[in-house]
């Protein structure tokens, strides 16, 4: 095993600006610089090896079209300094988080449709119906409303809702897909017996934000250079998990039967553990926005002993223009981002520890808002 740093820089020409107006002023060429640096490992085939790479392309934006009596450019690109990745959001899971997180969405033995607590839902959707309709029936016209006790039913019937019909209508919509999930149930199951095990990789995180709007700025810094612009910096981040789960006792992959056994009770959650009755506790669901329990307990599922390893962390942030505008055009003139992307970076980090319970306090979508708003009026 070796490690390597390498890196590169090169320039292409771009386009020219010629001067048309009275005077000797010589044409204004262009052009741009691209940089990489890298940093990996070599000679460990067999191992997951760290890796990082960077890339900067310094064009800012391609300039065409002829000025009135002034410059006439011809694919002018203007170069420009390029900024930092900016911080995307707080809440980007840890490398922990992310690896819990993916190990129970790629968990061979997962359900797709967990049968005790959907029978569990179930029971309590005649009640909720039921109540529904005894408080339609006792509404009438002239009836006194007292707000306090609109906004408490509101509550609860938001809450009824959520973790009452919502969860059903959709395990009924997975119950009409049922052929289709064991079919390819059957052939994640083959490759997870094949040499070298079921190779997963699971987007944990994605997502940008924007810089804010620069300054407006003159196009070029040429002599009678009177067209100026703005645009604005943006930032994009994913994050995601590669790893590979093998099985702890041979897989008969040759028997289409077994394995069509065995896609069933993993589909239907046939088989009883801790995950289940993790999801049939009743405030299993809080503990899952403010920590990675559930996502460490769905691990419990093994119908097929499984593990996985051979684990790695990856970050992809990219940095580009957009929102450029012509500010004051005149004559033909024209601007456009001479390149989609002006950094990238790249990082592979290997995880061979083992995942741990963690509890953080991320930012709150609008749906678990809602629903902390609920309870609170519900019990207030």
């Amino acid at each position: 095993m070796s490690v390597r740093h390498r890196s590169r820089s090169y320039s292409l020409v771009g386009g020219t600006a010629t001067w048309t107006y009275v005077g000797s002023i010589p044409d204004q060429g262009s052009y741009y610089t691209t940089s990489e640096s890298c940093d990996d490992t070599y000679g460990q085939f067999d191992s997951v090896n760290p890796f990082y790479l960077e890339r900067t392309v310094n064009a800012g934006w391609t300039i065409s079209g002829k000025k009135n009596r002034r410059w006439d450019y011809g694919g002018y690109v203007r170069r420009i300094v390029i900024p930092a990745h900016a911080s995307v959001a707080v809440d980007i899971p840890s490398d922990n988080m992310a690896v819990s997180r993916a190990a129970a969405w790629t968990n061979p033995n997962r359900a797709d449709i967990d049968l005790p607590v959907f029978l569990a839902e179930l029971r309590d959707l005649p009640l909720n119906i039921m109540d529904a309709v005894r408080k339609v029936a006792k509404r009438t016209p002239k009836a006194r409303v007292n707000p306090k006790r609109v906004d408490k039913q509101a509550a609860g019937d938001y809450l009824s809702y959520q973790f009452g019909l919502l969860p059903v209508i959709s395990d009924i919509r997975k119950m009409l897909d049922f052929q289709r999930l064991t079919e390819n149930r059957v052939k994640e199951l083959k490759n997870l017996g094949r040499p070298g095990g079921l190779h997963r990789e699971r987007t944990v995180f994605s997502g940008g934000i924007d810089h804010g709007l620069v300054a407006s700025q003159y196009i070029t810094s040429f002599y009678s250079e009177s067209h100026k612009c703005s645009y604005m910096w943006h930032t994009y981040r994913r994050k995601w998990v590669s790893m590979t789960w093998t099985p702890l006792t041979p897989l008969d992959t040759g028997n289409d039967l077994v394995l069509q056994h065995y896609a069933n009770r993993l589909v239907w959650g046939m088989d009883i553990s801790i995950a289940t009755l993790y999801e049939l506790m009743p405030w299993s669901w809080l503990i899952d926005w403010f920590s990675n329990v559930g996502d460490l307990v769905s691990q419990s599922r093994n119908t097929i002993p499984v593990s996985f390893g051979g684990t790695c962390v990856m970050d992809k942030s990219i940095t580009g223009m957009k929102n450029l505008t012509l500010l004051n055009p005149s004559g033909t003139v024209s601007i456009r981002p001479s390149v989609k992307v002006n950094r990238t970076t790249l990082v592979r980090r290997p995880f061979s520890g083992p995942v741990l319970p963690e509890f953080n306090l991320p930012f709150l979508s609008g749906r678990q808002l809602s629903i902390l708003s609920a309870i609170v009026a519900g019990r207030s």
